[in-house]
């Protein structure tokens, strides 16, 4: 009874509302992005062009369900624009570099996409006057010494 429940409620807050995820194409956001259109959401995902091999996303042809804008998080004007066409209730922020080699190997680029990325999405929100929920999730892989 409980899980009916709890199911009826997800379809009914996110059924047939607009959603923008960044960072869709990585494996928690193309997770995220599938359970989305099952509740019946309009989804929109933003990433960049960089795939994992395997990718949920490619196996999952999400590509075919949804608006994909690609960009780089931290491009302003990108993300705004974005934004403002989708016109969302909802955004899951999911971009970041968490593949801890990477960040080992790359810890400017890493900063400018999990930092710079956040900023740049928080203030594109606030230019355009964005009424709807946004969720903030990040890596703790981000933050190794």
């Amino acid at each position: 009874m409980a899980i009916s429940y709890y199911n009826r409620s997800f379809n009914e807050t996110f059924g047939d509302r607009r959603v923008l995820v960044t960072g869709n194409t990585g494996f928690k956001g193309s997770w995220l992005t599938f359970w989305l259109l099952q509740l019946g959401a309009e989804v929109a995902g933003y990433s960049n062009e960089e795939r994992t091999t395997p990718s949920m996303y490619d196996e999952l042809a999400l590509c075919y369900q949804i608006n994909q804008f690609v960009g780089d998080i931290p491009d302003f004007d990108s993300v705004k624009e974005s934004i403002e066409e989708v016109r969302p209730d909802f955004i899951f922020h999911l971009a970041a570099q968490s593949i801890v080699s990477t960040i080992i190997e790359s810890p400017h680029r890493t900063f400018q996409t999990n930092t710079l990325g956040t900023v740049t999405l928080l203030e594109a929100l606030r230019v355009s006057n964005f009424k709807g929920v946004a969720v903030l999730i990040t890596s703790d892989k981000g933050y190794v010494s």
